[in-house]
Protein backbone atom coordinates (compact mmCIF):
# COMPACT_ATOMS: atom_id res chain seq x y z
CA UNK A 1 0.00 0.00 0.00
CA UNK A 2 1.31 3.44 -0.89
CA UNK A 3 1.09 6.18 1.69
CA UNK A 4 -0.08 9.41 0.16
CA UNK A 5 0.71 12.79 1.63
CA UNK A 6 -2.00 15.32 2.28
CA UNK A 7 -1.74 17.84 -0.58
CA UNK A 8 -0.58 21.31 0.32
CA UNK A 9 -2.63 24.25 -0.85
CA UNK A 10 -2.26 24.91 -4.56
CA UNK A 11 -1.24 28.46 -5.32
CA UNK A 12 -2.01 30.39 -8.52
CA UNK A 13 1.21 29.20 -10.21
CA UNK A 14 0.48 25.53 -9.42
CA UNK A 15 -2.97 25.98 -10.93
CA UNK A 16 -1.54 27.56 -14.08
CA UNK A 17 0.92 24.68 -14.44
CA UNK A 18 -1.94 22.19 -14.11
CA UNK A 19 -3.88 23.99 -16.84
CA UNK A 20 -0.91 23.86 -19.23
CA UNK A 21 0.03 20.22 -18.67
CA UNK A 22 -3.55 18.98 -19.10
CA UNK A 23 -4.07 20.19 -22.65
CA UNK A 24 -1.10 22.08 -23.99
CA UNK A 25 1.97 20.16 -22.88
CA UNK A 26 4.76 21.55 -25.10
CA UNK A 27 6.24 19.02 -27.53
CA UNK A 28 9.68 20.62 -27.45
CA UNK A 29 13.14 19.55 -26.29
CA UNK A 30 12.77 21.36 -22.92
CA UNK A 31 9.05 21.37 -22.13
CA UNK A 32 9.45 22.47 -18.51
CA UNK A 33 11.34 25.58 -19.58
CA UNK A 34 8.48 26.35 -21.99
CA UNK A 35 5.89 25.79 -19.27
CA UNK A 36 7.88 28.08 -16.98
CA UNK A 37 7.85 30.81 -19.61
CA UNK A 38 4.08 30.45 -19.93
CA UNK A 39 3.42 30.70 -16.19
CA UNK A 40 6.19 33.15 -15.25
CA UNK A 41 8.73 30.97 -13.40
CA UNK A 42 11.96 29.14 -14.19
CA UNK A 43 12.37 25.63 -15.55
CA UNK A 44 13.72 24.18 -12.30
CA UNK A 45 10.83 25.56 -10.28
CA UNK A 46 8.36 23.97 -12.69
CA UNK A 47 10.11 20.61 -12.24
CA UNK A 48 10.07 21.01 -8.45
CA UNK A 49 6.41 22.01 -8.34
CA UNK A 50 5.33 19.11 -10.57
CA UNK A 51 7.44 16.76 -8.43
CA UNK A 52 5.77 18.04 -5.26
CA UNK A 53 2.29 17.70 -6.77
CA UNK A 54 3.09 14.13 -7.88
CA UNK A 55 4.45 13.25 -4.41
CA UNK A 56 1.31 14.68 -2.79
CA UNK A 57 -0.98 12.78 -5.17
CA UNK A 58 -2.39 15.86 -6.90
CA UNK A 59 -0.87 14.62 -10.17
CA UNK A 60 -0.95 10.88 -10.84
CA UNK A 61 1.31 10.95 -13.89
CA UNK A 62 2.64 13.11 -16.70
CA UNK A 63 2.66 11.07 -19.88
CA UNK A 64 1.70 11.03 -23.52
CA UNK A 65 -1.44 9.30 -24.68
CA UNK A 66 -1.41 7.56 -28.01
CA UNK A 67 -4.03 5.96 -30.22
CA UNK A 68 -3.35 2.24 -29.83
CA UNK A 69 -5.53 1.31 -32.80
CA UNK A 70 -3.60 3.61 -35.16
CA UNK A 71 -0.41 1.90 -33.97
CA UNK A 72 -2.02 -1.48 -34.76
CA UNK A 73 -2.08 -2.51 -31.11
CA UNK A 74 -4.97 -4.46 -29.61
CA UNK A 75 -6.82 -3.33 -26.52
CA UNK A 76 -9.68 -4.42 -24.32
CA UNK A 77 -11.36 -3.91 -21.01
CA UNK A 78 -11.08 -6.95 -18.76
CA UNK A 79 -13.47 -7.91 -15.96
CA UNK A 80 -11.92 -10.17 -13.37
CA UNK A 81 -13.41 -11.99 -10.41
CA UNK A 82 -10.86 -12.30 -7.60
CA UNK A 83 -11.05 -13.75 -4.10
CA UNK A 84 -11.26 -10.80 -1.70
CA UNK A 85 -8.29 -11.99 0.34
CA UNK A 86 -6.13 -12.08 -2.81
CA UNK A 87 -7.31 -8.79 -4.32
CA UNK A 88 -4.29 -6.63 -3.40
CA UNK A 89 -1.84 -9.34 -4.44
CA UNK A 90 -3.55 -9.95 -7.79
CA UNK A 91 -3.84 -6.21 -8.50
CA UNK A 92 -0.13 -5.82 -7.81
CA UNK A 93 0.74 -8.68 -10.16
CA UNK A 94 -1.49 -7.23 -12.89
CA UNK A 95 0.02 -3.77 -12.45
CA UNK A 96 3.49 -5.20 -13.05
CA UNK A 97 2.65 -5.63 -16.76
CA UNK A 98 3.46 -2.48 -18.78
CA UNK A 99 0.56 -3.34 -21.07
CA UNK A 100 -1.94 -2.67 -18.28
CA UNK A 101 -3.04 0.96 -18.34
CA UNK A 102 -5.77 1.10 -15.69
CA UNK A 103 -6.70 -1.20 -12.84
CA UNK A 104 -9.51 -0.54 -10.42
CA UNK A 105 -11.66 -2.29 -7.87
CA UNK A 106 -15.45 -2.56 -8.17
CA UNK A 107 -18.02 -3.60 -5.61
CA UNK A 108 -19.40 -6.41 -7.75
CA UNK A 109 -18.90 -10.12 -8.49
CA UNK A 110 -16.29 -9.01 -11.03
CA UNK A 111 -14.39 -6.93 -8.53
CA UNK A 112 -11.19 -6.07 -10.45
CA UNK A 113 -11.31 -4.34 -13.84
CA UNK A 114 -8.38 -3.32 -16.00
CA UNK A 115 -7.51 -2.25 -19.51
CA UNK A 116 -4.86 -3.97 -21.56
CA UNK A 117 -3.09 -2.64 -24.64
CA UNK A 118 -0.71 -5.09 -26.32
CA UNK A 119 1.30 -5.11 -29.54
CA UNK A 120 -0.67 -8.09 -30.87
CA UNK A 121 -3.31 -10.66 -29.97
CA UNK A 122 -0.69 -13.27 -29.08
CA UNK A 123 0.97 -10.99 -26.51
CA UNK A 124 -2.39 -9.98 -25.05
CA UNK A 125 -3.46 -13.63 -24.71
CA UNK A 126 -0.15 -14.63 -23.13
CA UNK A 127 -0.57 -11.92 -20.48
CA UNK A 128 -4.20 -12.84 -19.84
CA UNK A 129 -3.24 -16.52 -19.50
CA UNK A 130 -0.66 -15.57 -16.84
CA UNK A 131 -3.29 -13.50 -15.01
CA UNK A 132 -5.83 -16.35 -15.21
CA UNK A 133 -3.25 -18.55 -13.50
CA UNK A 134 -2.78 -16.25 -10.51
CA UNK A 135 -3.94 -17.61 -7.16
CA UNK A 136 -7.32 -16.12 -6.31
CA UNK A 137 -8.44 -15.38 -9.88
CA UNK A 138 -11.80 -17.12 -10.32
CA UNK A 139 -12.87 -15.78 -13.73
CA UNK A 140 -11.68 -13.35 -16.36
CA UNK A 141 -13.75 -11.89 -19.20
CA UNK A 142 -12.29 -10.01 -22.15
CA UNK A 143 -14.51 -7.12 -23.29
CA UNK A 144 -13.04 -5.76 -26.54
CA UNK A 145 -13.96 -2.31 -27.76
CA UNK A 146 -16.81 -2.33 -30.25
CA UNK A 147 -17.34 1.41 -30.44
CA UNK A 148 -15.17 4.04 -28.79
CA UNK A 149 -16.60 7.03 -26.99
CA UNK A 150 -13.88 9.42 -25.93
CA UNK A 151 -14.60 12.04 -23.31
CA UNK A 152 -12.26 14.97 -22.98
CA UNK A 153 -12.00 16.15 -19.42
CA UNK A 154 -10.26 19.38 -18.48
CA UNK A 155 -10.23 20.64 -14.93
CA UNK A 156 -10.08 24.44 -15.19
CA UNK A 157 -7.63 25.22 -12.40
CA UNK A 158 -7.23 28.95 -12.89
CA UNK A 159 -8.80 31.83 -14.75
CA UNK A 160 -5.81 32.06 -17.12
Amino acid sequence: MTMQMEPSALDAVDRKILNVIQNNFPAVQRPYREIGALVGIGEQEVIERIGRMRKEGVIRSVRALYDAKKLHYVSALVACSVDEDQLDHVAGQINAWTEITHNYQRDFQYNLWFTIIARDVERREMILDKIRGLEGVRALHLLPIEKKYKLKVHFQMSED
